[in-house]
């Protein structure tokens, strides 16, 4: 083999491996603009949460206590608060299904459906599940039917039980500390 065959060569084989880098690099921007998307949807999700967090003060916490124990009846600016809240936990679930449609799935449909299926379970929540069905439908419709089945078997938790259960823990373990003197 001459030199000029031995260059070619190399030339043929750096031809190559500038192929085989670029088509690399393709795919490891392509795979980052997918995270970025995602991580973008789960921190505005955040942000989103802890602007209600913010303000589940006041008049807001007390619309939402006497929707999900029921008792006192709501009045329009109640209505309001509730519906916002339960809209901002359908929005979250249509950004689990968006973010889990990018193969990215950082919360699985089953946890989703979980983690939000106690909120739904009261006489407010059934209703405005009941009354926004084409909505939750057509913005989060896995995590929606996963939450409508979980809401329709049988011994399905409610938020008002769980507070229940929350407040005789908490009395029984505050009876149980020894008095300070």
């Amino acid at each position: 083999m001459t030199i000029q065959e031995l260059g070619s060569l190399g030339e043929l084989i750096a031809a190559i491996a500038t192929i085989a880098t670029l088509a690399y690099l393709a795919v490891q921007v392509r795979q980052n603009s997918r995270q970025v998307r995602a991580q973008m949807g789960h921190d505005g999700w955040l942000s989103t949460k802890d602007d209600i967090v913010a303000v589940m003060s006041g008049d807001a916490a007390e619309a939402l206590a006497k929707a999900e124990l029921g008792g006192e009846p709501l009045t329009d600016g109640d209505l309001l608060i509730v519906d916002a809240y339960f809209k901002a936990i359908v929005w979250h679930m249509a950004r689990v299904e968006h973010i889990n449609s990018l193969d990215l799935h950082i919360y699985s449909v089953e946890d989703t459906a979980q983690a939000f299926v106690h909120n739904f379970n009261s006489v407010a929540g059934r209703a405005w599940w009941e009354s926004n069905r084409a909505l939750i439908e057509s913005m989060a419709p896995e995590i929606g039917t996963r939450v409508a089945e979980l809401l329709a078997a049988p011994g399905c938790p409610s938020r008002a039980e769980s507070l229940k259960e929350f407040r005789q823990r908490l009395d029984a373990e505050q009876t149980a500390l020894p008095s300070v003197s």
